[in-house]
């Protein structure tokens, strides 16, 4: 959703977009990344099955991504033109990430 809405406030064409949104909101999103060393082994597990891209995704959100840092750059000029609400929603108590406890079958189970 972020990527799209960077896409149209850069686009001239599509700027009516941009300017029609009046607010956004974030639930547990991510923006400085995150600590991804226990998904690490369980998205190589299943990349190594199904795809690639997978594992890219998941390396994208890693803390101090490259990704991550050039799409704050972005933001950062796009939100002095956004005339819109933001709101964002985060936890404030540290959560336990995901554990593969195994498999049955070709299924995957995690906790």
């Amino acid at each position: 959703m972020l990527q799209s809405f960077l896409q149209v406030s850069q686009d001239t064409a599509r700027r009516d977009i941009f300017d029609a949104v009046r607010g956004i909101f974030f639930f547990g999103t991510p923006h400085q990344g995150l600590n991804i060393d226990d998904l690490r082994e369980i998205v190589t597990i299943q990349a190594e099955k199904d795809n690639y891209e997978l594992r890219q995704l998941l390396e994208q959100l890693n803390n101090d991504s490259e990704f991550l840092i050039n799409q704050k750059e972005a933001c950062m000029s796009m939100w002095d033109r956004f005339t819109g609400k933001i709101c964002s929603f985060y936890e404030t108590e540290k959560t336990e990430t995901v554990v593969s406890v195994g498999y049955l079958g070709s299924c995957q189970f995690m906790i």
